[in-house]
């Protein structure tokens, strides 16, 4: 949006001419002069059409502002959200459930179902103190070298010092 340049140096009329060509050009209007003669009221618009191409230059009257400094009185509130087309639809409040609180309820949940297995598992003997349940748990064998039970030798790693420990374990079928 351009509105009223004035030019009466060489050098103005340099800014004038650089603002006329910024627009994209319109063929029925010498934007460089159109500029200079604007009015009160009037400025030269273009706009950016569907992909972001601006749009030929048009001359245009520019409308004042309707509005008011201060507040509205209640009875012009009143009449403004009852003249509304949204009136009706927002003046009930409501609370519904959010997403924070259902995510909340579902661990919760799934803590007293761990609980109840924990406890049933505590009655069955099934429960080891680590894991949810033993009994669901898959059964592992595990052979211990040498090394630990101190019957023989056993393989290090280049450069290790002390004992180590070498499991072998495996899933039972």
């Amino acid at each position: 949006m351009q509105h009223a340049l004035r030019a009466f140096t060489p050098r103005e009329q340099k800014a004038v001419r650089a603002a006329a060509e910024t627009f994209r050009p319109n063929p029925n209007l010498d934007t460089s002069s159109v500029i200079m003669e604007l009015g009160v009221g009037e400025a030269l618009v273009s706009t950016l059409e569907g992909k972001g191409v601006p749009s030929v230059v048009q001359r245009t009257l520019i409308r004042p502002p309707s509005s008011r400094l201060g507040p509205i009185s209640a009875a012009e509130r009143r009449d403004c959200i009852q003249s509304s087309p949204l009136f009706g639809l927002y003046e009930r409040a409501r609370d519904r459930e959010s997403a924070y609180e259902m995510l909340t309820e579902r661990a919760r949940d799934q803590a007293r179902v761990e609980e109840r297995q924990r406890e049933e598992d505590l009655r069955t003997g099934a429960y080891d103190g680590k894991s949810l349940s033993a009994a669901r748990a898959p059964a592992f064998s595990c052979q211990i070298s040498a090394a630990m039970t101190g019957r023989g030798r056993t393989a290090r790693p280049s450069g290790a010092s002390g004992p180590h420990r070498v499991t072998a374990c495996w899933r039972q079928a």
